[in-house]
């Protein structure tokens, strides 16, 4: 990931990511930066966002798949 640091923040310029579907079968570029998005909020600035699932997620699913794709997502300031 490549930051643009500036007195008023950052901003996020550049991010990459693994296309070997192999190890990452995802291939939605706008889904992943909505899931770079959550990481920086909630995970970095401890924010309560929610995780972006799509629609054909089943709702009971949703945890599992934040887990598997995040682990726990929580801040550093939760205990």
């Amino acid at each position: 990931m490549k930051l643009l640091v500036t007195d008023a923040g950052s901003t996020v310029e550049e991010a990459w990511v693994n296309r070997s579907p192999e190890q990452y079968r995802e291939t939605d570029d706008i889904y992943d930066a909505e899931v770079l998005s959550f990481l920086v909020e909630r995970i970095l600035l401890g924010r309560d966002v929610c995780f972006p699932t799509r629609p054909s997620v089943e709702p009971d699913k949703g945890p599992l798949l934040v887990h598997h794709v995040v682990g726990h997502a929580r801040s550093n300031d939760d205990e």
